[in-house]
């Protein structure tokens, strides 16, 4: 089939066309990837400046306002991180069982917990073997079944037993 030369002209402009408008499209595509990775590399270090703000002001509660306002951030898993630490810091410093218990119910995924729940429970057992009954131990025993300091409380309910079970009193 032959075209006639008005017919290849109309071709050949109508090609450019849709030519021009897939190129048009491809650079109105490429031009909106680039405003998005330029609005997110911006989001990006504004969150990073107002995490860093919220660290300078060396409050828990700023790191968690940080948190709430955030929490689509590329930086909520260091505020999370850091939060918890200082957390647990405080507790630590507060040096009662009731602030690490805090702790642990406030922050119960946290990456500390496993260091919350030790420091609590050697707290406590060295508490309990200051004291050094039976009954202080077992009570330990029960309350913190699973603490990594439970061979030593067993070992400690049988040494504070009497040597003499059947002895009877004359």
């Amino acid at each position: 089939m032959k075209l006639r030369s008005g017919n290849t002209r109309s071709f050949r402009l109508l090609t450019a066309l849709l030519l021009n408008g897939k190129i048009a499209l491809i650079l109105m595509i490429l031009s909106a990837v680039i405003v998005k990775a330029e609005s997110q590399s911006s989001l990006y270090y504004k969150d990073k400046q107002a995490l860093d703000d919220a660290k300078l002001t060396g409050t828990v509660q700023a790191i968690d306002d940080f948190i709430h306002q955030h929490p689509n951030s590329a930086w909520l898993n260091n505020a999370t991180y850091y939060r918890d630490k200082q957390a647990l810091d405080i507790a630590k410093s507060a040096d009662t069982v009731e602030a690490i218990d805090d702790f642990i119910q406030r922050y119960p995924n946290s990456k500390w917990l496993n260091n919350a729940i030790h420091t609590r429970d050697k707290t406590v057992y060295n508490r309990i073997k200051k004291i050094g009954t039976k009954d202080a131990f077992e009570e330990f025993l029960n309350k913190y079944p699973n603490s990594k300091w439970k061979n030593k409380g067993k070992r400690r309910t049988k040494l504070t037993q009497p040597i003499f079970k059947n002895v009877t009193t004359v």
